[in-house]
């Protein structure tokens, strides 16, 4: 799944490496993010949010990041990972 979120001079593009985005307790996924602006600040700010376990977290490696979905996480829950412009944070995709 591709998601790209284009508004003036900022594109933020998410690559998501699983095939199903419907996670269960204890996986992982990797996304990668890329900006296209003309601006020199290319850097990406990362968060997430929903997440009911405190295990639940992201591992953040330049434009990469890895959702490890911990065991006790809810099972019908909603978990967010944002990727947001640090040139303009404005721009945003999730």
């Amino acid at each position: 799944m591709a998601i790209k979120v284009a508004k003036a001079d900022v594109v933020i593009s998410i690559n998501e490496s699983a095939a199903n985005p419907g996670l269960k307790p204890g996986e992982v996924v990797k996304y990668t993010a890329k900006i296209e602006t003309e601006a020199n600040n290319k850097d990406i700010n990362w968060t997430i949010e929903g997440n009911i376990s405190e295990a639940t977290n992201i591992t953040v490696n330049e434009n990469e990041v890895i959702l490890n979905v911990a065991e006790d996480e809810a099972i019908n829950g909603t978990i967010t990972v944002t990727a947001t412009s640090d040139y303009d944070n404005t721009k945003l995709a999730t």
